[in-house]
């Protein structure tokens, strides 16, 4: 059995930040939940398997200039995407400036010309923002699971103004967003972040990530890893294979895209979902747990 060493511990705006090695292997805690771990030989190594999913957001996305994420933790998705597509320019957007500084000094996130991260609030971020995405990831928890107000129809519209625009003048980029529970009935988070999504965007797709880790460590439930486009009816799976097998040939991508691919599920029932607004989030009437 590997030893456990507490590498680094302080009180942050969520809760308690611990960093924690166990072997080769490097965890951030937030709030007593596993946020990222690292391989710490080998940083661009998916260890927790749904970072590999977000891979597949790219399929829908006409380019692969600007990657976007909304929430940074240890910056695990940062190292996966660099290693695969070192041409990609990156912004990492992160609420807590503890987290940042320990993404850098304890999980190798390094800024350059191609990495930029952003300590600042991602709905702020988006009002202000001047650069267009092609892919934007939202994978940001807080101490109690779900900041509500991140995962709200007027928040996904926002992340639908921030995608490239294309000659059509629609929006020709993706979103991806971690959601962790289950589908079982409407009062599920997972299943009232897909009706939003569904206010904002015509095609959703739904990937359930083949692993125990959250199951095994807390029983909360699963990964579900959710895309969203603004294109009319979603591609089929052939299409979105035949994707896949390009995109791994033309580039460094670890990730098994054909076989993550067999992971896509049907949309759960919508009918009487809540769609999470502003509104709800302000007078309490929002729900979301991990």
């Amino acid at each position: 059995m590997s030893m456990e060493k507490t590498r680094y511990e302080t009180d942050a705006q969520a809760g308690k930040l611990q960093v924690v090695d166990r072997g080769d292997e490097r965890t951030l805690y937030l709030g007593g939940l596993p946020q990222t771990t690292i391989d710490v030989r080998e940083p661009g190594r998916v260890v927790a398997d749904y970072i590999g999913f977000f891979h597949l957001g790219l399929l829908l996305c006409q380019r692969r200039e600007h990657a976007g994420l909304l929430g940074l933790g240890g910056g695990a998705a940062v190292h996966s995407l660099r290693d695969s597509y070192p041409g990609m320019h990156m912004t990492a957007v992160e609420l807590d400036p503890d987290v940042a500084e320990v993404a850098r000094r304890y999980f190798y996130v390094q800024e350059d010309e191609k990495l930029s991260v952003v300590v600042d609030d991602a709905r702020s971020f988006l009002m202000r923002r001047s650069d267009e995405f092609d892919l934007l990831v939202l994978d940001a928890y807080d101490g109690g699971g779900y900041p509500a107000r991140l995962y709200t129809r007027e928040s996904f519209s926002l992340m639908s103004q921030a995608l490239r625009t294309g000659s059509r003048g629609q929006p020709c980029g993706a979103v991806a967003v971690n959601a962790v529970g289950n589908l079982r009935g409407r009062q599920s988070s997972v299943v009232k972040i897909i009706k939003t999504l569904t206010q904002v965007f015509p095609s959703v797709y739904l990937f359930a990530v083949r692993q125990s880790f959250w199951r095994r460590l807390f029983g909360r439930g699963n990964n579900y890893i959710l895309f969203a486009e603004h294109r009319s009816a979603p591609l089929a799976r052939q299409k979105l294979q035949s994707r896949a097998e390009q995109l791994m040939m033309k580039t460094d991508c670890s990730a098994d895209l054909v076989g993550m691919l067999k992971e896509q599920k049907a949309l759960p029932p919508l009918e009487n979902v809540q769609v999470l607004t502003d509104r709800d989030v302000r007078r309490g009437r929002v729900t979301l747990s991990i």
